[in-house]
């Protein structure tokens, strides 16, 4: 397994969604390349939340960096209650984030579309997660939820 999993294809993915939709919203819509529009709730509610996602994806980052210098299963920190925090940041926050910020609403299928990625080609991160380290990374997935922290 990659160092990064299914991450790059996901990263990739949404991109590559977001500026086929924009490309092909402009097209059909050429007179609403400009919004003027300043600081509304929908940008305010896009900056909270692309920081917040940025704050989440650099520190599930660094954390993840350690435990892969040393080949260990990390469970702290944001993995205590999120397996795949990086992920959640990037679907769940960072690209609505932008999508709010630029304001175009066929956007809004992106995060769907990075969802759909993410459930389809998880299981092969996972599956090398569970070959590596066995019993504890069972035990750890019962514990926790993939994107969403597990309510006990």
């Amino acid at each position: 397994m990659k160092n990064f999993g299914v991450g790059i294809g996901i990263l990739f993915s949404t991109i590559i969604c977001t500026a086929i939709t924009c490309l092909l919203y402009l097209l059909i819509n050429p007179q609403n390349i400009v919004v003027k529009e300043y600081l509304s709730l929908r940008i305010i509610i896009g900056i909270v939340l692309l920081l917040l996602g940025v704050s989440i994806y650099i520190t599930a980052f660094i954390q993840l960096i350690k435990c892969l210098k040393g080949n260990i299963l990390y469970t702290k920190g944001l993995y205590a209650y999120i397996q795949h925090p990086l992920y959640f940041a990037w679907i769940l926050l960072i690209t609505p984030g932008i999508i709010l910020i630029i304001g175009l609403i066929p956007l809004f299928f992106t995060p769907f579309w990075g969802l759909l990625f993410f459930y389809i080609n998880i299981h092969s991160e996972e599956d090398e997660l569970q070959k590596r380290f066995g019993k504890k990374y069972e035990e750890y997935r019962m514990k926790t939820g993939r994107l969403f922290p597990r309510l006990k």
